[in-house]
């Protein structure tokens, strides 16, 4: 079964956030056949988003606890203060996958990416942070992807196209995502701190997953760090992914590219 979107506006109830109403479904459908509730999210829901947290941290192995930055309620509501919302699916009562969303603006620029000059106005620019499935419902169900398409519908419609997120070099299946989504990878970052590294992916609320001819792309397997590195340095963007037979995946990219990002 196809993971399928009833295409009716839900507004945000009015203690939702500082943000907009977003243009959201009713429902979605997710591959599996759970049809969940779409809903935007402000301070109210601070709760279930914290549970929704605990419940992905619980299950998840060392590793993969350290993609999701563990965040206090106090970093919740300075989001909503800060005019950002999140997108969140419901399954009855019980908050199942969420995305929570930045929407910087004049007297609130945050973007919780100061350390980057993104070059663009702020009031085109949305963030995704945070993204996070319930270990039940993870399995086949195209929630995550499906939180990305309404992100990206809802940025379009607020005339916000910019748009970007941040994913850990090693967690392949989130970054598998964005670039099925028609994100690109933009640039490796960093952090001084704890010498973590992340990649920088963009892309636009229109943008598709490349799927034209192969000629003229080089090809870096995810795993080859260093090999990204340099073509993101040389001023390479990914386009897309490959899968290779054995069903592992390569990321695609233009040579050259134009107005190349740097690398941190």
């Amino acid at each position: 079964m196809t993971a399928t979107a009833l295409m009716t506006t839900t507004m945000a109830p009015e203690s939702a956030s500082l943000s907009p109403a977003l243009d959201l479904p009713d429902t979605f459908e997710a591959k599996n056949g759970v049809m969940c509730t779409v809903r935007q999210m402000g301070r109210d829901d601070i709760p279930q988003i914290a549970v929704l947290q605990k419940a992905f941290l619980d299950a998840a192995d060392p590793k993969t606890k350290g993609y999701i930055l563990c965040k206090e309620v106090t970093d919740f509501e300075a989001l909503f203060d800060g005019g950002g919302t999140a997108i969140g699916f419901f399954d009855g009562d019980k908050l199942v996958a969420q995305t929570l969303v930045r929407m910087p603006a004049a007297d609130h620029p945050g973007t919780g990416l100061e350390y980057i000059d993104l070059n663009v106005p702020k009031d085109h620019v949305s963030i995704a942070q945070g993204v996070i499935v319930h270990p039940e419902y993870q399995s086949g169900s195209g929630l995550g992807s499906g939180l990305t398409s309404l992100w990206k519908g809802a940025m379009g419609t607020l005339g916000r196209d910019r748009l970007y997120a941040k994913i850990e070099v090693t967690n392949w299946k989130s970054l598998l995502m964005f670039l099925h989504a028609g994100f690109q990878i933009s640039a490796l970052l960093r952090n001084d701190t704890d010498r973590r590294q992340t990649f920088l992916v963009e892309g636009t609320p229109w943008a598709a997953r490349h799927n034209g001819p192969a000629e003229n792309l080089e090809t870096y397997d995810l795993t080859d760090i260093s090999g990204i590195k340099g073509a993101l340095a040389s001023g390479m963007r990914s386009v897309g992914v490959r899968h290779d037979p054995d069903g592992g995946a390569t990321v695609v990219q233009f040579l050259p590219a134009p107005d190349p990002q740097p690398v941190s």
